[in-house]
């Protein structure tokens, strides 16, 4: 995934500014992190529910309480 900045003859010190094909390359690149930030929020709630699952168990066992 390179940037079109790349290998651009156009190219100079702050043009990311005023470059169209870089604010689109950049528009794109930062939906792709929304996405994964979006996914990663959902594993790590299933991640941390899966402890206070284990956690909770653990405390019953200890107390002696089967079901």
């Amino acid at each position: 995934m390179n940037a079109p900045c790349k290998d651009c003859p156009e190219r100079h010190e702050n043009c990311h500014k005023s470059c169209k094909k870089y604010q689109a390359f950049r528009a794109w690149i930062d939906q792709i992190n929304q996405n994964k930030a979006k996914e990663f929020q959902a594993i790590d709630a299933a991640i941390e529910n899966g402890k206070r699952l284990n956690r909770n168990f653990l405390m019953n066992r200890k107390k002696g309480r089967t079901w």
